[in-house]
């Protein structure tokens, strides 16, 4: 038998109280009575009562001393081992909406003390396992016995400012809930529901009210942001900031449960930010950020006789300009990407690139293919597109294939196809440009500029053009990210240190200058609402010991109930 609060075993200092009482003496008041009959036993009583006398026989000493001693029991929680060690799995949302505050503790503190009770009342050998679900699931803890090692893991949750998922983290219990006998799943969180009866769901207790701003944005120097109210009728004050200095501020009144625009004044500023002065439950909410998209425009040199279908689908990116250009002169050029064929077509940074060699000319017996899939190719469907003509290319990596010789190829700065456009109908369908788009996103991506916002929580995607001599981000904390760091960035991966909302500064050092631009992120919006919350439920099973076994309080008290009849009927006998 194991003890779930072995601390309450002081309770049993209650068998000496109640000895003690049975030895002091009684003391009686003076009465006028109508007979003497009954001094005999009084008198004798009294012998009995002196103080530290021996006790005299009474049926109702062992039976008090037995009920305190069942009811000290029941506050040590017993519980019987059943065979073997039990366990406990802790799911804490940590999305945003657990950060909502009211009195300064936040609903996930109200969860963390209600688990830390839990964790107290856990016997020695029951292991812990705590998992931390916002956007992805963090395991701080895996099948711990060690109280201290399970204090520190509470400790360390945080809310976040992304959105929460609590299906992975709930997905990886039940499954260790499958393989284990009598593992508990408790969940803390403020909107969870499930249909799974062996899950303990701890909600939070009640809604709060918040006031949130979902948009803002600047053009021709006026602003305009969009605010919602989660909650009564109030008046909200707003202030707009060009950079960091006041530029207007408005009071506008909104209705409960709704939204409301309201408008700036803005001038000229590399960013623009706007805020609610009022508190409520979640601050970070109040704040939002824009930032003017500046994204440098690309040069693209079509050299030699180029298809119009090509040039046509080039200039579908509205941040490229195309020139055109002799092949004598495309050295010369000082284009960002040089496009010339027409067999093999050539996308490059580079005017003369080797990186990818063409064999000789072949007629096709087949349809095209795809190999390695890769974003070039991503919403291409080949469907009905014919090629007279082709040449084999290697070199790269190869994602179209004609009779299993490679037709499309890309290595680093390169892209080849391996036949001429006027040698298929390819301009004729939705592929092509679709696929000249994908080969300019992929050696010409967008400049960190034109990110302008995102949300807590999701990758951004911040390339670099591999020309830079150095690169890093500002988060709005002031940490340094930079592009070798493991939770950064490099030239094919998006930027994931994207938990903080607030403005970001991308620094970047070409020719010995440094050039800063900005980027912002924010809470998704379905989060700022926590005017409502899921009940809480106690699962099946939520009655078992973490031990293993059963639980006995509920005996001990039940026994206790039946001493207490039998006490009141004896002590009317005696008395």
């Amino acid at each position: 038998m194991t003890f779930l609060a072995p601390a309450f075993g002081w309770a049993f200092l209650s068998l000496g109280v109640i000895l003690f009482l049975y030895l002091l003496k009684r003391r009686y008041e003076d009465r006028p009575v109508p007979s003497t009959f009954l001094w005999r036993r009084a008198a004798r009583d009294l012998t009995a009562s002196r103080p530290f006398q021996k006790l005299r026989r009474n049926i109702l000493l062992p039976l008090h001393l037995l009920m305190a001693a069942v009811l000290a029991l029941a506050l040590m929680r017993p519980a019987l081992p059943g065979g073997m060690a039990g366990e406990t799995v802790m799911i804490f949302d940590v999305s945003a909406s657990m950060q909502a505050a009211e009195g300064g503790v936040s609903r996930l503190e109200l969860a963390k003390e209600t688990a830390g009770r839990i964790l107290e009342g856990m016997g020695p050998d029951d292991a812990l396992t705590v998992l931390a679900a916002g956007n992805e699931t963090r395991q701080l803890l895996s099948r711990s016995t060690d109280r201290e090692a399970a204090r520190r893991a509470l400790r360390a949750l945080t809310p976040t400012a992304a959105a929460g998922d609590l299906s992975a983290a709930v997905s990886l219990a039940e499954a260790m809930q499958r393989e284990a006998e009598g593992l508990r799943i408790l969940v803390f969180s403020d909107d969870f529901r499930t249909d799974n009866p062996h899950i303990t769901v701890y909600n939070a207790e009640k809604g709060l009210v918040n006031r949130a701003i979902l948009s803002f944005t600047v053009e021709n120097g006026a602003g305009y942001a969009r605010a919602a109210n989660y909650g009564g009728d109030c008046d909200l004050t707003f202030v707009c900031y060009a950079g960091e200095t006041v530029c207007d501020a408005k009071t506008a009144r909104i209705p409960a449960g709704e939204t409301a625009g309201v408008s700036f004044s803005v001038p000229d500023c590399a960013y623009a930010r706007v805020e609610i002065r009022e508190a409520d439950a979640i601050a970070d909410d109040n704040s939002f950020y824009f930032v003017p998209k500046a994204g440098r425009n690309f040069t693209v040199a079509l050299c030699g006789d180029t298809s119009v279908f090509l040039e046509n689908a080039v200039k579908l990116r509205e941040d490229v300009t195309v020139v055109r250009v002799g092949d004598e002169e495309r050295a010369a050029a000082g284009a960002d990407l040089y496009i010339y064929g027409p067999a093999p077509l050539i996308f490059s940074k580079d005017p003369e690139q080797t990186e990818i060699t063409a064999g000789e000319p072949l007629t096709p017996s087949g349809a095209l293919a795809f190999g390695e899939r890769d974003d070039i190719t991503a919403g291409l469907t080949l469907d009905s597109v014919a090629v007279r003509a082709y040449r084999p290319l290697a070199g790269g990596r190869t994602l179209l294939t004609l009779d299993g010789n490679a037709v499309l190829a890309a290595s680093g700065r390169t892209v080849a196809l391996g036949f001429s456009v006027n040698d298929s109908n390819l301009p004729m369908k939705y592929d092509f440009p679709i696929l000249v788009q994908n080969i300019l996103s992929s050696l010409l991506p967008e400049t960190a500029a034109d990110v302008g916002e995102g949300v807590c929580g999701e990758s951004v995607l911040i390339p670099l053009t591999g020309d830079e001599e150095s690169a890093f981000v500002t988060l709005p904390d002031g940490k340094t990210v930079s592009p070798a760091a493991p939770t950064g960035w490099d030239e094919s991966h998006p930027f994931t240190d994207t938990a903080l909302p607030g403005l970001y500064t991308l620094t970047i050092r070409q020719d010995g200058q440094d050039t800063e631009r900005y980027f912002a992120l924010r809470l998704p919006a379905a989060e700022s609402d926590v005017r409502t919350v899921a009940e809480s439920r106690i699962g099946d099973g939520a009655d078992t010991a973490l031990s293993g076994g059963r639980e006995l309080t509920g005996y001990l008290a039940g026994l206790f109930l039946l001493l207490l009849l039998v006490e009141w009927g004896v002590s009317r006998r005696v008395l």
